[in-house]
């Protein structure tokens, strides 16, 4: 229970803000506004404002500047806000890595219970750490690469966006099963248990990376945009909504 606790925290990392929902007063954000520093609310901010969609009636934490394009340091609290939320998720998945091996499961006498499943377990907190990568890349550009071998004392060397990306890609296709002597794999489509990624979420980010690729100056790589999309396509497992209306509920 634990150990899926854990996981559990990975994923809800990507929406949740706390421990109690709404502005509950136990964020997981010091010095955040629970309420305006949701991942999801931070990229619509982030997607949005700078765009004709977007009409704002009132300001808050220097968003009118962001619909100007008039980034500064009054509009900073979005941005820095999605910049944690993405490192703490990569620190969630980190310890679950660190603490999900064979060795534990077995000093802790639950190797019985997880040998079936921990690896896919393993994958599955890989592929969130590589989203989180995927959009520091997007966002950022340079950022440091941290990963369960790098000690929670130590301070990491920031890496270009190129590395950021081919970091990115080197753990989706380890997960989606592509990297030889690489056990720590994905379920295939529709196989895991409910709500959890499989293989398809691993072709469909690595599609959706290789179609910005170009534009981070990191390669052309829209024969494999198109290579990954075939893949999710012909997998049947997620169709397209069969109403446009229900893609924005």
């Amino acid at each position: 229970d634990g150990y899926m606790g854990v996981l559990a925290k990975c994923y809800g990392s990507l929406i949740l803000t706390g421990q109690q929902g709404g502005d509950g007063g136990n964020g997981d954000l010091e010095g955040a506004n629970e309420g305006h520093s949701g991942y999801v609310r931070l990229l619509f901010y982030l997607e949005e404002q700078p765009t004709d969609n977007f009409l704002m009636p009132s300001s808050s934490n220097g968003r009118r500047k962001m619909l100007n394009l008039q980034w500064d340091a009054s509009n900073a609290a979005v941005i820095k806000w999605t910049y944690q939320r993405l490192y703490m998720s990569i620190a969630y998945c980190n310890e679950f890595l660190r603490e999900c091996t064979e060795e534990k499961l077995k000093e802790r006498g639950i190797w019985g219970d997880m040998s079936n499943d921990y690896l896919a377990y393993r994958a599955e907190a890989r592929f969130i750490r590589a989203y989180a990568y995927s959009q520091l890349c997007n966002y950022f550009g340079n950022a440091p690469l941290i990963d369960e071998t790098v000690g929670v004392k130590e301070v990491p060397e920031q890496a270009d966006r190129i590395k950021v990306f081919e970091y990115a890609e080197k753990e989706l296709k380890a997960v989606a099963g592509e990297v030889e002597g690489n056990n720590e794999v994905l379920c295939e489509p529709k196989a895991a248990l409910y709500g959890h990624v499989d293989k398809v979420a691993a072709w469909f980010l690595l599609s959706r990376i290789y179609l910005n690729a170009e534009s981070w100056n990191c390669g052309n790589h829209y024969a494999d945009c198109y290579a990954y999309a075939t893949k999710v396509i012909n997998s049947n497992a997620y169709p397209l909504a069969s109403d446009y209306r229900h893609i924005f509920l």
